[in-house]
């Protein structure tokens, strides 16, 4: 892996700035990768219509998830926020 995309050139992208566009073409997806946050954002600023080509976009890159699971893991075994956390979200991660 060489680079980690940052969700600002992706948003410019996705606004039709030129320059992250050439950026983004030039790259190897095969070495990029973007954090789940990364993914998340860009995903939550896309309306129904274009999702599933911005999905496309994003899943492209290789998706660091790692550090977030340590973490999350480390919240969930502590018991104030097992208890705060929607059911939902506690049956994903289960």
């Amino acid at each position: 892996m060489e680079r980690l995309l940052d969700s600002v050139i992706l948003i410019d992208h996705l606004n039709g700035i030129n320059q992250a566009t050439r950026f983004i073409l030039e790259l190897d997806p095969a070495q990029t990768a973007i954090s789940v946050i990364t993914r998340a954002e860009i995903l939550a600023g896309v309306d129904e219509v274009g999702r599933s080509q911005v999905a496309m976009l994003v899943d492209q890159y290789h998706l660091l998830i790692e550090r977030l699971n340590v973490t999350f893991l480390n919240l969930f075994n502590h018991q104030y926020i097992r208890r705060c956390l929607p059911h939902t979200i506690l049956l994903q991660f289960s």
